[in-house]
């Protein structure tokens, strides 16, 4: 997901400061146009993008970690700014104080995506716009990595680790 938003934003005009968990994963969203990529394992990221903002922070904030990055996350926006939290591969966020959001004048969304395509009518725009941007070569995607269903099990542990990026198929 991190791989399509970091080219779709770009396209978009977005400055776009991506946070990649290790060296092989920043290589990657550099070659898709990030402008700045951080290693959040290796470097605080909310110092970071203060810091390459000038002190003003993000206008907008992915998150699909979760629990590690949340409070970085929000920590990391402007006055104004807006998290979208999408996953939590790092397990819940946890309870928060929302009254803490107010000395920002921050704003959450937590999507859940079937709310916006549980219908053919309502998935139809989104699957055209995708695949539009993919036939203009506003977005590309890697083709998947490849597991043995017997390997089922390596696939999990790469996951796990991190070692992954963009989509993994069991093949029987």
């Amino acid at each position: 997901m991190g791989q399509l938003l970091v080219q779709w934003a770009r396209h978009l005009g977005a400055t776009v400061i991506a946070t990649v968990s290790s060296d092989d994963k920043a290589r990657i969203v550099e070659r898709l146009g990030a402008h700045h990529v951080i290693v959040y394992s290796r470097e605080n990221f909310t110092e970071a993008v203060m810091r390459l903002t000038g002190g003003v922070g993000a206008d907008v904030v992915y998150d699909a970690v979760g629990n590690d990055t949340f409070g970085g996350s929000l920590a990391a926006l402007r006055i104004r700014g807006h998290l979208v939290s999408f996953g939590q591969a790092s397990g819940p966020i946890g309870n928060w104080d929302i009254g803490r959001f107010a000395s920002k004048s921050i704003t959450i969304s937590r999507p859940n995506y079937t709310h916006y395509t549980d219908t053919p009518e309502r998935l139809a725009p989104h699957v055209e716009r995708f695949f539009a941007a993919l036939r203009q070569g506003v977005v590309r995607i890697e083709p998947p990595k490849r597991y043995s269903l017997f390997d089922a099990g390596d696939a999990h542990r790469d996951l796990e680790a991190r070692r992954t990026t963009g989509a993994l198929v069991l093949v029987p």
